[in-house]
């Protein structure tokens, strides 16, 4: 049974946006259609459903080549509307655009939801529970591999979000390499050949193809109204909702993307989620070779060489230990040149 706030604070909306970090000169609002009553996400326009908005002139012109688009940015008040959950239709649920315009993100999540045409009219849900298998699969690779996700029932209660966060923009081409990359090889460590129900990763695209575009979006959790139900809100691997949901939230770490306050020149401790995370921000060659006892991974990592860049790890393991032959500083531009040594045994 979860336990509800009393009530929700601004510290608490600004803390939740901290986490769920997107772009906050735009973001995304549900609607429903007051004669159908389906409903569906968009952008935020000041514009929306005026006589100038190309959704009621209903002529195919999508919002990012609209002459007459002007996005609201995100505010206190959406976040706190979102989480107290009192629109009756549901109308005060948000979403983001992880994305950022420089390229960057704060987070990668796994959408299970269903997005096949005409899904909206349904929240997305999934025809059957099949696809908790693969969440649950997904679960476990990330926890193989030394990472800790949030994973989220859906506003409808049939599909999922595998959330990841980090502690600092990271370059969204780079994220999405090592997602694809635990997911490929994630599936051999759990004997899975596919992924059926898995739909996409956000952020969904690398960069922005120009100013007017705003990328994917995605569902914020933690919604009021759906949170009665059981749904919006973050599971365990019994499907069972956290009681405490902010808790659980607020306690769980962001992926720290910096080495140096995890080593110390020539000294060996454990591989920790934080530099897991930390990982996908750096790597541009990769050497392994296999042995009898285990693999053994040397990772030659070469700081802001953009020639460099095409030369990406090809896939993921978790390392019992690390040793640095260099300090890394706080700094990623300035970072020197370093080697690590990973061996798993």
């Amino acid at each position: 049974r979860i336990i509800h706030p009393q009530v929700i604070t601004e510290k608490m909306a600004n803390q939740f946006f901290g986490m769920f970090w997107g772009r906050q000169d735009v973001y995304a609002k549900r609607s429903v259609n007051k004669a159908t009553g389906k409903a569906a996400y968009y952008p935020k326009c000041n514009n929306f459903w005026t006589d100038v908005c190309h959704k009621k002139i209903k002529d195919s012109i999508k919002c990012k080549d609209c002459k007459n688009r002007s996005y609201r940015a995100i505010t206190k008040k959406d976040i706190l509307n979102h989480l107290q959950g009192n629109d009756y239709n549901a109308s005060d649920v948000i979403g983001v655009y992880p994305l950022l315009s420089n390229g960057t993100c704060r987070f990668m999540v796994y959408d299970f939801d269903n997005h096949d045409k005409g899904a909206e009219e349904k929240d997305f849900a999934n025809s059957d529970d099949s696809w908790i298998e693969e969440v649950e699969a997904i679960r476990e690779i990330c926890v193989l591999n030394g990472i800790e996700p949030l994973v989220e029932r859906s506003r409808s209660g049939k599909g999922a979000h595998i959330w990841i966060f980090f502690d600092k923009p990271i370059a969204a081409s780079l994220v999405r390499k090592f997602g694809f990359a635990l997911l490929d090889k994630g599936a051999e460590q759990v004997n899975l050949k596919s992924f059926k129900y898995y739909d996409r990763m956000l952020p969904a695209q690398d960069a922005l193809q120009d100013e007017s575009a705003v990328g994917n979006l995605i569902a914020l959790p933690l919604q009021g109204r759906a949170l009665l139900d059981g749904n919006s809100a973050f599971v365990d691997s019994n499907w069972n909702a956290y009681p405490n949901q902010w808790k659980i939230l607020f306690n769980k770490p962001a992926r720290d993307t910096r080495t140096s306050a995890l080593m110390s020149n020539s000294v060996i401790r454990p591989m920790t989620a934080s530099m897991i995370m930390g990982i996908p921000h750096r790597i541009m060659a990769t050497q392994a070779a296999s042995n009898g006892s285990g693999i053994s991974l040397k990772i030659l990592m070469i700081s802001a060489i953009p020639e460099m860049t095409r030369k990406q790890m090809s896939f993921f393991i978790p390392p019992i230990s690390i040793r640095a032959s260099s300090f890394l500083t706080d700094s990623f531009i300035m970072a020197p040149s370093f080697c690590i040594i990973a061996n798993v045994m």
